[in-house]
């Protein structure tokens, strides 16, 4: 074998190892995932526990956390979130001002007894990627489109049952008038048989 087909060899031998090295240090280990799982539950008992909170951000803007993510260092936490339409701005602001108050609460009540530091909290807002919009916004549309279906067919359907107690009220009048019912006349009823 020639020299540079063995220094390529090795080469691509090291390539490999590098790379499977760097995939083994981009996974979160296990104590990783659960420092993250013990911080997200420790941000939303935060932000269900305290009052302020619960009625200007939960009540108000309806947030609703997804995820937390911490940083390799755990230094610096990103909380992923979404609220209701059209009051991201104003839930941002309020996130804001009360990120420390939200950071000492985890830490204070919490993260106690655990060796997980608090680390500094960052707001993002968690969007739905655009083809998700899409499907969600679409479910949104057929769903408005059966409920307005349903109430046109039990509009249809009282106005059905309306004219039927009308013709037995008819009917019963002449029954006891002595005169002979009005004659009914082949009639197209629209609804269910």
């Amino acid at each position: 074998m020639l020299l540079w087909e063995q220094q390529r060899q090795q080469h691509a031998r090291q390539a490999a190892a590098k790379a499977a090295a760097d995939e083994r240090a981009a996974r979160p280990t296990v104590g990783a995932r659960r420092a993250a799982s013990h911080l997200e539950a420790a941000v939303s008992a935060a932000l269900a526990g305290d009052a302020a909170c619960r009625d200007d951000l939960l009540r108000a803007h309806g947030l609703v956390v997804h995820a937390v993510r911490r940083s390799p260092d755990g230094r610096e936490a990103a909380v992923l979130w979404d609220c209701f339409p059209g009051h991201e701005e104003a839930c941002a602001a309020a996130l804001e001002r009360r990120a420390s108050r939200l950071r000492r609460a985890v830490a204070r009540g919490c993260l106690r007894g655990t060796r997980v530091p608090a680390p500094r909290l960052r707001f993002r807002l968690d969007r739905l990627p655009p083809r998700a919009a899409a499907v969600a916004e679409a479910l949104d549309w057929a769903e408005r489109e059966l409920e307005e279906a349903a109430a046109a067919a039990a509009a249809a359907a009282g106005a059905d049952e309306e004219e039927e107690e009308e013709d037995e009220e008819e009917s019963e009048s002449a029954a006891d008038d002595g005169r002979a019912p009005p004659a009914t006349s082949a009639r197209v009823t629209h609804g269910t048989f």
